[in-house]
């Protein structure tokens, strides 16, 4: 059930996440436009802004909900794009782009949380949300110095 992620699959459903999205895009745009230059197939397929390896320190429900909406963002857009097609006012087809949150993607994350109590309610979570598989939840101080010691981050 995806109902707790659909605010994240609207452009204006959440003002801090939503405004991350807008600039990664952007900055996603901007350095792969020069090399969009130099290719003359117009029919290459695009591929999606991607945070890569993610790192979330200070975990909460709130943010992993917006993980949880990237790493199922294909499927909200779906569901979001089948929704506005089959509006029960004749009202739709429009494209995604103008009533959906872009498309993007994420590797993986790591989320810390600073106590095992905290850890267990993030991570059961992460399980209600079907993404426990693609990240860590860790518990974390950053005063602990080899805290994600050889471990790097895109973003």
């Amino acid at each position: 059930d995806l109902s707790k992620l659909q605010k994240f699959a609207h452009p204006k459903g959440d003002a801090l996440f939503g405004y991350i999205e807008q600039r990664h895009v952007e900055k996603y745009s901007s350095s792969s436009s020069s090399s969009d230059d130099n290719s003359n197939d117009n029919n290459e397929e695009k591929v999606a802004p991607c945070f890569g390896n993610f790192l979330d320190a200070g975990t909460g429900s709130h943010s992993l909900r917006w993980m949880a909406s990237i790493l199922h963002r294909e499927q909200l857009l779906a569901n979001a794009k089948s929704k506005s097609n089959n509006h029960p006012d004749g009202i739709g087809g429009e494209t995604t782009t103008t009533t959906a949150a872009p498309l993007i993607s994420m590797k993986s994350y790591t989320a810390i949380t600073a106590d095992e109590t905290m850890r267990r309610r993030v991570y059961n979570e992460a399980t209600e949300l079907g993404i426990q598989t693609r990240g860590d939840v860790i518990i974390g101080n950053w005063n602990n110095e080899t805290l994600l010691e050889n471990q790097t981050f895109d973003t």
